[in-house]
């Protein structure tokens, strides 16, 4: 199944574009995919924005399926679907 997962800011770099369709398992979780995206991106995560020991991402980094966190859903644990949309936001400041 395709995802289509988006960021902004520092994260572009990291992921190599603002936005990427990513091809993963049917039953793939966000956790999943974020081990995957960790995989798929390690040569370009030198500040280890993923983490490399049992996946995920750092805790300051927000994670919006579908436009909500996953929190408020099942967690990591979160089942993805064909056409879903997974947001990266990484902290914002400004003035």
């Amino acid at each position: 199944m395709r995802v289509r997962v988006r960021t902004i800011l520092g994260l572009v770099e990291v992921l190599g574009g603002r936005e990427q369709d990513v091809e993963v398992a049917a039953g793939t979780t966000v956790a999943g995919l974020l081990t995957h995206l960790g995989e798929r991106c390690a040569a370009r995560d030198p500040s280890g924005v993923f983490r490399a020991e049992g996946g995920g991402i750092q805790p300051h980094i927000r994670v919006l399926v579908n436009g909500r966190q996953p929190a408020f859903l099942l967690g990591p644990e979160t089942e993805l679907h064909d056409g879903d949309d997974v947001l990266l936001l990484p902290p914002a400041a400004g003035g």
